[in-house]
């Protein structure tokens, strides 16, 4: 994953993740175990299996489309902010 950050006038920030670091088992429980934290158990319709299998699509669109463009997004005075898998 690639975040790229760009103010006019300033210098521009890039970020690069590791996608197999950001979206692994791991962080599927604990993002799993932080969304229950926060959400009423009424509201939550999804089980951990469910972010695992979230996560594995994602590894599999990142492989297809190595590219893709997830944000893009910029504002009126010109600040632009990037974000590809």
């Amino acid at each position: 994953m690639k975040i790229t950050i760009q103010s006019p006038g300033e210098k521009t920030i890039k970020i690069a993740i590791p996608t197999r670091m950001l979206f692994n088992g791991l962080t599927a429980k604990l993002g799993f175990a932080s969304i229950r934290k926060y959400v009423s158990t009424e509201e939550l319709n999804l089980s951990s299996a469910d972010l695992k299998r979230l996560v594995k699509e994602i590894r599999k669109t990142k492989n297809k489309y190595p590219h893709l463009e997830l944000v893009n997004v910029e504002s009126s005075d010109g600040s632009k902010i990037i974000i590809k898998l």
